[in-house]
């Protein structure tokens, strides 16, 4: 886990501050969690371009766990950390087959696309190099494995804004027989609704 050096504010702390601004003080009055949300895209040969939380609308588990592209009301969260895995889907036996972490040797066109992140169409983090992930690059790393990268700013995500992240990747970055999917998962401390009271 990295040690931020840079600021004393907490995540939780910069959740309020984020969510007093937009008019939504009652924030504070929500349960403290840990957010994990995950979106899947089908890849492509032919295809380069892929956004991630934006359409899952139309997406069911255990594709996403995300609601029409947003946060719902009171709930809100800083995004501190974001790992991509690729998941196998064998359409004969319709079933999972394999789910596992980008490899450099296997997946370096993978490596050589880049992405950025979005909320309300206003860019919260300028194009980004995917291999960043990869723990070769990852400076947060500290295995050979840990493919997780930690982000030197939390991004807070509050209720009710649509927000994606957008990955380019060059031509013929991939290829598969099989229906390959690649997922992003991003995390961080946040707050969930508490009709009743907080624990």
């Amino acid at each position: 886990m990295k040690t931020n050096y840079l600021t004393k504010v907490s995540a939780q702390q910069k959740i309020m501050s984020v969510n007093n601004r937009f008019g939504n003080p009652g924030m504070k009055k929500q349960q403290g969690s840990t957010v994990e949300i995950y979106d899947m895209v089908k890849l492509s040969a032919i295809k380069t371009t892929y956004d991630f939380f934006s359409d899952t609308a139309n997406k069911i588990f255990p594709f996403t766990n995300l609601k029409n592209g947003m946060l719902q009301p009171q709930e809100s969260f800083a995004m501190e950390r974001a790992y991509l895995s690729l998941c196998t889907y064998d359409v004969p036996s319709e079933t999972w087959v394999e789910v596992r972490e980008l490899n450099l040797i296997t997946d370096f066109g993978i490596a050589m696309g880049e992405f950025e992140f979005t909320i309300e169409n206003q860019r919260v983090l300028k194009p980004f190099p995917v291999r960043s992930f990869f723990p070769q690059f990852n400076s947060d790393s500290e295995s050979e494995t840990q493919s997780v990268l930690e982000f030197d700013t939390q991004i807070i995500l509050p209720p009710l804004l649509n927000f994606k992240a957008s990955f380019k990747f060059p031509n013929k970055f991939f290829t598969s027989d099989k229906d390959v999917y690649l997922c992003m998962t991003i995390g961080g401390a946040g707050g969930i609704f508490a009709p009743k009271s907080n624990y």
